[in-house]
């Protein structure tokens, strides 16, 4: 007489639960990545929407700065209303302190601040990765982006 089973094993199910688990490692490894080079791209898009809004402002006010005549208050005349209301808390707009905020040749720098509760450490890799090609800086003296909390990209 020839016995049916009914359902699997236990050691079917647990080589089940085992490739499962291997799986999902797997997935959890690759989206930590995935998620920082996210958040690096979406930082430097900020800053170079910044840029341009900035330049813009310049090029219609025939301003020296950005923030003459108000730029900070005035800079969602530049950017749509969305993309502001997405960056105006995350990102700043600072002078280079060794000319000073009033002089005409002071070099001005969009800058963001890393925080919140993504893997930081990742993400400044990505950043640094992108640093050459996208022209950001640890700090407003450096020459380039090496790792740090505080990313910069300069205006003009």
């Amino acid at each position: 007489m020839k016995r049916t089973r009914k359902g699997f094993t236990l050691i079917e199910l647990l080589i089940v639960i085992a490739i499962l688990g291997a799986l999902t490692a797997m997935m959890q490894l690759s989206s930590t990545g995935a998620t920082a080079s996210a958040k690096a791209a979406s930082i430097v898009n900020g800053l170079q929407t910044l840029r341009t809004a900035a330049s813009i402002y310049i090029a219609e006010n025939s301003a020296g700065s950005p923030t003459a005549a108000g730029f900070s208050t005035n800079s969602a005349d530049y950017i749509d209303g969305i993309t502001f209301d997405t960056i105006k808390t995350q990102f700043v707009i600072e002078s280079d302190d060794s000319t000073g905020p009033g002089a005409v040749t002071a070099k001005w720098f969009a800058k963001y601040t890393l925080s919140g509760s993504y893997n930081t450490t990742e993400v400044i890799k990505k950043l640094k990765d992108r640093a050459v090609t996208d022209l950001l800086f640890s700090d407003k003296g450096t020459t380039s982006y090496t790792s740090g909390t505080e990313v910069y990209l300069q205006l003009h």
